[in-house]
């Protein structure tokens, strides 16, 4: 709420037509500032959503690592020392031994994928870097193009959350180089300097088009968002030679 207060020193300054044009326009002035502070709270509360759902991804993904896994790994040992004993024993169990512990090997394989998927950036400085090596790599495998990281002094991140939304924005950006650019090539790298920390993901293949399905769209707006969250700015732009360039600029302090 706010007041608009419009005075003369004498008595009668204002004519009726001026007082209505005032009271107008301090109506469109509430209006404009109740509009534009709703919008600052919801992308507040988007923000907010998107932190907080990255927590609970990070909290899952660390009960898998530390809780589920391990237990999965100690029934595979029992089973594979129980395989041996029918073996030994000539039991026709054994071939059945045999293919469970198989079966618990992918399912120790797959608790831990799913690990790194939800949680992806390890708690070390060093982390960010390591991911974006393995996002890299996994991304090479899985589509079969060039993508490749570049780092060329290391980036020491502290914050976690902060790494794992940088972390993020590279997964959305080179996924859609991919899928909607079509790209061959993608390079991301990560750079830092004395006033900025810099994530770059460079792609060629076509730019990413403004009328991108509403799950798409989602994605880059997410990407803005993490920005945002960390006081980042990000900038999405044609590259002049055909592909996109995501720029992502982090401010950094140092002593």
């Amino acid at each position: 709420m706010g007041v608009l207060v419009i005075a003369a020193a004498e008595t009668g300054a204002f004519d009726p037509d001026e007082v209505k044009l005032l009271t107008d326009l301090a109506n469109d002035l509430a209006y404009a500032i109740g509009t534009l502070r709703a919008r600052l709270e919801r992308q507040q509360l988007q923000e907010e959503v998107i932190t907080i759902s990255e927590a609970e991804r990070r909290r899952f993904g660390q009960e898998l690592h530390d809780g589920l896994c391990p237990q999965l790994v100690a029934v595979r040992f029992a089973n594979d020392m129980l395989h041996k004993k029918l073996s030994r024993a000539g039991s026709p169990l054994a071939d059945q031994a045999a293919e469970l512990t198989q079966n618990l090997t992918e399912t120790v394989n797959q608790a831990r994928n799913l690990s790194l998927l939800l949680n992806p950036v390890s708690l070390e400085v060093e982390g960010l870097m390591a991911a974006l090596e393995k996002l890299t790599a996994d991304s090479r495998q899985i589509y079969r193009r060039s993508v490749r990281f570049v780092c060329p002094q290391p980036v020491l991140i502290a914050d976690n959350t902060v790494a794992t939304h940088l972390y993020r924005i590279a997964q959305e950006a080179v996924r859609n180089d991919i899928t909607h650019g079509q790209a061959t090539r993608v390079t991301v790298s990560l750079r830092e300097s004395r006033q900025a920390v810099q994530l770059t993901v460079l792609s060629n293949g076509l730019p990413f088009p403004t009328d991108l399905p509403k799950s798409t769209g989602m994605g880059l707006k997410n990407m803005r968002y993490r920005a945002q969250a960390i006081g980042a700015q990000l900038k999405i732009s044609p590259r002049p030679g055909g592909g996109t360039a995501v720029v992502c600029t982090m401010p950094v302090n140092h002593p």
